[in-house]
């Protein structure tokens, strides 16, 4: 099994992912009869159970012998998608991973449809979580390259020319390696919402495509007809 996935079953994977299914589960839960694509994350079916989506698809650069949804292996920065062709693209922990995480943003808003949706979950730069993972013995993340803070993804997704609708960090609580950490020290969640809300362990962000405007086609001859008075030749 990939170590990303093992991660995720354990703590402290297991309450950023549970912290992480409370935004999705909301927001993806009104993508109705649509097309989701997932960029990195679990390869199980946690993250998108939700979604009322009516085709889900997992795409990551590692092979899978096995998988719950239709899969595809590719390379983040290189999507084998047509361009405006996908609803919801759900890019998860890979910008971290990239070194060029600019160009993966650059293929999701390609293949996104006008007035789609992409919804960006990586670490966060201002946090706890990154501070710990840094100085301490143990590692928390699993892997994981560079954080980014909420205004640097905002930035970056402004510079798309795309509309920013959901904004916000997650996973208050320190991290725990015990599973009992899962049902304690809850109201740090909405106390941090309160007094730091760009420090939660994780920054999620949801921006949509804008749609472009189209100038109408103008009938010539009848703007000709409409500005000559009548019984002037033209």
């Amino acid at each position: 099994m990939i170590i990303r996935d093992v991660w995720y079953r354990q703590m402290p994977g297991l309450m950023a992912l549970n912290e992480e299914k409370k935004v999705l589960d909301r927001v993806l839960k009104n993508h109705r009869n649509t097309i989701l694509l997932q960029i990195g994350g679990p390869g199980d079916a946690r993250v998108t159970e939700a979604a009322a989506a009516s085709q889900v698809v997992f795409l990551d650069t590692h092979y899978r012998t096995h998988h719950e949804k239709p899969y595809i292996q590719a390379d983040h920065e290189q999507l084998p998608v047509a361009s405006d062709s996908i609803d919801t693209v759900l890019v998860m922990h890979a910008l971290e991973l990239s070194q060029h995480p600019q160009v993966i943003l650059e293929e999701v808003h390609r293949i996104l449809k006008p007035g789609g949706n992409m919804i960006i979950c990586c670490f966060n730069r201002w946090s706890m979580w990154n501070l710990m993972h840094h100085l301490g013995r143990k590692k928390i993340f699993p892997k994981a390259g560079r954080c980014y803070s909420l205004s640097a993804i905002k930035k970056q997704l402004r510079a798309l020319d795309c509309e920013i609708t959901v904004q916000q960090t997650v996973c208050f609580r320190p991290p725990s390696r015990h599973h009992a950490a899962l049902k304690q020290g809850l109201f740090l969640e909405t106390l941090g919402q309160m007094i730091a809300p760009y420090c939660g362990a994780v920054v999620m962000v949801m921006a949509t495509k804008k749609v472009v405007d189209m100038t109408p086609l103008i009938d010539l001859e009848w703007v000709k007809e409409l500005a000559v008075p009548q019984g002037v030749r033209v």
